[in-house]
């Protein structure tokens, strides 16, 4: 297992704190995380998923899908508006995702925040 340093204590590659310092170590391939900075990964992850956009509409027509793509109801080919939220959000690092239950359409978009 690889150390950190030459007298081979083992710390957190992250905040610097060893081993004896913290409840937790865990090791990947040559770095080393505390679970006092997991927990701040997590935080920060949790932001950015609370931090997503959904819009949520009521629809009372059939949805139309082909192959996981949603095709218009209202001409031939693929619906433009989620089309180009798509393409928006493959364009910007982020993610959609589409969904329908119950006469709810629901669309989920993340983005990348610039740090």
């Amino acid at each position: 297992m690889p150390k950190n340093d030459k007298d081979k204590t083992i710390k957190c590659s992250f905040c610097g704190k060893k081993q004896e310092e913290v409840e937790r170590i865990i090791a990947g391939p040559g770095v080393y995380i505390c679970d006092e900075c997991i927990g701040v990964c997590s935080e920060i992850v949790n932001e950015e998923m609370d931090s997503q956009d959904i819009a949520e509409n009521n629809f009372d027509g059939i949805i139309k899908e082909k192959n996981h793509l949603l095709h218009s109801t209202k001409r031939k080919g693929l619906g433009i508006g989620t089309q180009s939220v798509r393409r928006m959000a493959e364009k910007n690092d982020g993610s959609c995702n589409f969904t329908y239950e119950d006469g709810v359409f629901t669309a989920k978009v993340m983005l990348r925040a610039d740090l």
